[in-house]
This record gives C-alpha cells, structure tokens and sequence, in this order.
C-alpha cells in the first residue's frame, strides 16, 4: 500500500507550455548553423575565394540568428507558465551565434 501511494505522489501536473516562438527560436539556430556550414564548406571548396553566394549565406545566417533571439526574448516575456528550455536555448544559442556572426565581419572588415 505505501508503494503505491509513493508512486502516485510523484507525479506533479501543471498547465505548463513549451512556447511555440521559443521552438521556432531554436529552430532558427539550428538553421543558421546549417547555413553557416554550409558557407564554410563553399569557402573551403573555392579555396577561401568565396563568392556571393557564400556572402549571402553568411548574411542570411546572421539575420536568421537575430531574428531567433528576438523571437526567443518575445517567447519568455509572455504571461503564461512555461518551460524555459527552449526559450534558454532559443536565447543563449542565438545570441551567441550572433555575437560571433558580428566578430567575424568586424574582423573581416579589418583583415
């Protein structure tokens, strides 16, 4: 009888939510990291005399990943109880792809 009666006590239901935002913010991560990849690979099979096609690709992945974290800081501000999983994710993944994204063209710019 205890067993039982520990057994159903463990169990705790809430109203809960994954924010739909916040998982379009972590799939927007993992997109910009498939676009920049895949920028990588292009510069790496021309030899690091990439084209437009790997500026515009790496401009994408950019504004992709800014787009991610405003939509990982919309997602947490709301007023309903909610796993913050995804909205960490969304907002530490992309925010620092981001900075990154903004390291690397202020060093291009210089070099």
């Amino acid at each position: 009888m205890d067993r039982e009666k520990k057994r159903s006590s463990n169990y705790k239901f809430t109203d809960k939510i994954h924010p739909p935002k916040a998982i379009a913010s972590v799939g927007l991560e993992i997109l910009t990291l498939v676009l920049f990849f895949t920028a990588c690979y292009l510069s790496f099979q021309n030899r690091g005399n990439g084209t437009m096609c790997v500026g515009v690709l790496g401009m994408l992945a950019f504004l992709s990943s800014l787009f991610g974290l405003y939509l990982g800081i919309k997602s947490i501000q709301t007023k309903q109880e909610l796993h913050y999983r995804f909205p960490v994710l969304g907002i530490g993944g992309n925010g620092l792809l981001a900075v990154l994204f903004l390291l690397m063209y202020i060093l291009g710019a210089y070099l």
